[in-house]
């Protein structure tokens, strides 16, 4: 089946273009990006996750998989640069040398990580 690249922002797909892509496109632009072991893997499973960076952009990850019977791929953007800890908009952090306890007061900390890790990724999609 064939269908146009799309990119997601704020969880909306829009076509990048009206080229379409078929199974051989898709296959030869992963394979441009893989080595021949992870082709070799991604031929055994049908599937296959990995990262390809780019020096000075960023890092990519990749997810190749079979949907519908055809190829897919989901490219995701990770921004080379890592965003200082103050712009994140953290509650304080507790200094010290604490460890992680049921209860601790790193519990809604740690939770509060994970909330802003899918914020910071879905952030570099829109770059």
């Amino acid at each position: 089946m064939a269908a146009p690249i799309n990119i997601k922002i704020n969880g909306v797909a829009i076509p990048v273009n009206q080229q379409v892509m078929d199974s051989a496109m898709i296959i030869n632009l992963l394979y441009e990006v893989i080595t021949d072991e992870q082709k070799k893997e991604y031929e055994e499973t049908l599937e296959l996750n990995t990262a390809y960076t780019l020096p000075g952009v960023g890092s990519f990850r990749i997810s190749a998989f079979r949907q519908k019977g055809s190829p897919a791929v989901v490219v995701r953007y990770i921004p080379g640069t890592i965003p200082p800890f103050d712009s994140l908009n953290l509650p304080p952090y507790p200094q010290g040398n604490h460890h992680r306890e049921a209860g601790s007061d790193l519990d809604g900390w740690s939770d509060r990580i994970r909330q802003i890790h899918l914020t910071v990724s879905d952030a570099g999609l829109q770059e």
